[in-house]
């Protein structure tokens, strides 16, 4: 877990880092995490709880596999389209309403969209 103050600081040095957990209580905004750009290598990065609402930066992150957004104002997904290494996401309880963009993401097995009212591509109506 790395304090929010120290996150730049912090993956300056371990841009290599494959797994990160951003405290809860962190408060992050946009500019913070345009760091996380840089590392590519990043295979689970959980954001749950930050007040963060554009993902963009990680859009450099294709090795992602795992990534915790749940419980964030994040609304707008289709910079993860590049992610198609993703097999997980989460987003329970967040404002997202289309994740069309994730049909790219061809590895997701586990899309957890609890208490989140969405539109799911491809989906049947009964």
């Amino acid at each position: 877990s790395v304090p929010s103050h120290s996150l730049h600081a912090w993956l300056g040095c371990r841009g290599y880092q494959r797994t990160l957990c951003v405290h809860r209580s962190a408060r992050l905004g946009s500019q913070d995490i345009a760091v996380l750009s840089h590392c590519t290598a990043l295979r689970e990065l959980y954001l749950g709880t930050i007040l963060v609402s554009n993902i963009s930066a990680l859009a450099s992150c294709s090795r992602l596999r795992v990534l915790y957004l749940d419980n964030t104002p994040v609304e707008d997904v289709t910079t993860l389209a590049t992610c198609i290494r993703l097999e997980q996401l989460h987003l329970a309880s967040t404002p997202v309403s289309n994740v069309d963009a994730l049909s790219s993401c061809q590895a997701l097995r586990v899309l957890d969209l609890l208490f989140t009212i969405t539109r799911v591509p491809n989906a049947r109506r009964s």
